[in-house]
């Protein structure tokens, strides 16, 4: 469907969140703005609750709304893989069983530890698993990515907040110990001893119609349910 001369992606799936981020590693290249109705839990980067989506699809149609662009982080692992648009995950495959690795920003060292994973967030991806590991939650108008260690075994390695312009890169140290990287909860990659992925900012952002800019109280308000419906 199209309205005010951009092509709106309909996303009403039967989920929140997650089916957004479905929808968009399809479109990431077209520019094609998401009009998001929330079918699941929380759901930050939907906007129009069900019951509303009627009404707010006439103010979509009559060009009351806006178009939110978010950035989206270029992965690349021997080659370039999906982008994300909340975060990349790196874990273990066994659970219980830690990662040593070491962080960079462009080419400085800024950690090598040990943890159970690490995320690389973006400001959309900042009210997501980065919120729950630890990591503030970012203004999707600031131009920055999250970096923050999953139950990091170093009392000093603490949530990273650094410019978008910013190359930041994770090497595996240890021999003998695989990791996985989780990309938007959608992709998996494989990372080997002494692999190192590398994240920056994609030139192809995500877009999003809004009929409110009302960032804040949105937090406030899906922070309270605990993404639980009652």
């Amino acid at each position: 469907m199209c309205t005010g001369g951009h092509g709106c992606g309909y996303d009403g799936g039967g989920g929140g969140d997650g089916t957004i981020l479905r929808t968009q590693s399809y479109i990431s290249h077209k520019k094609i703005p998401l009009i998001g109705i929330n079918m699941g839990t929380v759901g930050f980067l939907t906007e129009i609750d069900p019951e509303n989506a009627f009404s707010a699809l006439e103010e979509i149609l009559a060009g009351n709304y806006s178009v939110e662009r978010r950035n989206q982080l270029i992965v690349w692992h021997n080659h370039e893989l999906p982008p994300a648009l909340n975060e990349v995950v790196m874990m273990t495959r066994k659970p219980a069983k830690m990662l040593h690795i070491q962080i960079s920003v462009d080419d400085e060292i800024v950690e090598e530890l040990r943890a159970d994973g690490l995320i690389i967030a973006t400001p959309s991806g900042s009210t997501a698993y980065s919120m729950s590991a630890g990591g503030p939650i970012i203004d999707p108008r600031v131009k920055a990515f999250i970096i923050v260690p999953i139950c990091p075994f170093k009392l000093g390695a603490r949530p990273t907040v650094v410019s978008d312009e910013s190359v930041i890169k994770v090497k595996l140290l240890r021999e003998g110990k695989k990791a996985i990287a989780v990309i938007d909860g959608q992709f998996e990659e494989e990372i080997n001893y002494m692999d190192e992925i590398i994240f920056c900012k994609s030139e192809n952002c995500a877009y999003f119609v809004r009929l409110t800019k009302d960032f804040y109280r949105k937090v406030r308000e899906k922070l309270t349910q605990g993404g639980i419906n009652k």
